[in-house]
């Protein structure tokens, strides 16, 4: 599994935005993680722990549904992590 991280300030608060490719599930994955720890989203095409707040009740995600999460954290995920999703790639 390929897994990047990288601390936002948002809201005045910290959060940490977790990223990457699950080679043994073939998935692609997002997740942000408040300043205790405790996982405020995960959005994974394979299966979604915990909604994300602008996608309720939704549990599976194509990679362009998964691109359009990315999208907001463009400051955050390098250029190369998005082509590579478009390609369906790991990176």
């Amino acid at each position: 599994m390929s897994r990047y991280s990288k601390n936002i300030i948002k809201e005045d608060k910290q959060y940490n935005i977790a990223w990457g490719y699950d080679y043994p599930l073939n998935s692609y994955f997002i997740q942000e993680f408040d300043e205790k720890d405790d996982i405020v989203f995960d959005v994974d095409s394979y299966r979604s722990i915990k909604c994300h707040p602008l996608f309720p009740d939704k549990y599976q995600f194509s990679n362009g549904e998964i691109l359009e999460v990315y999208k907001i954290y463009t400051d955050v995920i390098p250029e190369e992590h998005l082509e590579a999703l478009v390609l369906d790639l790991p990176f």
